[in-house]
């Protein structure tokens, strides 16, 4: 795991010279990441008590990140900060396995609402990480000619991508 710089992490959000060139140095850092074997990329998404507001040029800054995470086989992590409501909006706006979280507790403890903040990580269903080893599952269980995989092919047919009691594909 590598955590990213953040000291310009409020440049992503804004149309300028120091946003285009912290983003190029994302970009480049990532591949990086990719290049070294590194699963996990850490990202601030923003800093500061105040941070510039969730912007259409911030949400497709990062959506280009996570296209380049992905290419480069690394998982973005979205890091929680001061304002934690924008995670919400990207995750929203970037449905991808290679867009993750990373739960900094002591970012938490300093800048959160710990008790929120962590029943809505125990409340949370989906199972994102999950759905490149059920991707993985179906395609060596299908690909395969036995009688046993052939099982196990039509077992995991069906991929909710929620951890729920009425799940089987969770189970």
């Amino acid at each position: 795991t590598a955590h990213l710089p953040y000291a310009q992490a409020n440049s992503l959000w804004i149309d300028t010279l120091e946003g285009d060139a912290f983003f190029r140095n994302l970009t480049r850092l990532i591949g990086e990441c990719g290049a070294h074997g590194l699963p996990i990329a850490v990202l601030h998404p923003n800093d500061g008590p105040r941070p510039p507001a969730f912007s259409a040029l911030g949400c497709d800054r990062i959506r280009r990140l996570t296209e380049t995470a992905e290419r480069s086989g690394v998982v973005l992590a979205l890091e929680n900060l001061h304002v934690t409501e924008i995670l919400d909006d990207l995750f929203a706006a970037i449905p991808s396995k290679h867009l993750g979280f990373c739960y900094d507790s002591g970012h938490d403890h300093i800048f959160g609402t710990p008790e929120r903040d962590l029943l809505a990580i125990q409340l949370d269903d989906r199972s994102l990480f999950l759905a490149p080893w059920w991707s993985l599952l179906r395609d060596t269980a299908t690909s395969a000619k036995t009688p046993s995989m052939a099982k196990l092919a039509e077992a995991s047919k069906r991929w909710e991508g929620r951890a729920s009691v009425d799940s089987v594909s969770y189970r």
